[in-house]
């Protein structure tokens, strides 16, 4: 089964944003979010 494009971008924005609003903007990790 194919993953669409479209459907990854929408999981790595959606983990950002749990990312940003849990540790703040300064603290953010691209470790934990991708």
């Amino acid at each position: 089964m194919q993953i669409l494009k479209q459907d990854i971008n929408r999981r790595i924005l959606d983990v950002a944003r749990q990312e940003f609003s849990h540790r703040g903007f300064t603290k953010a990790s691209m470790r934990d979010i991708t």
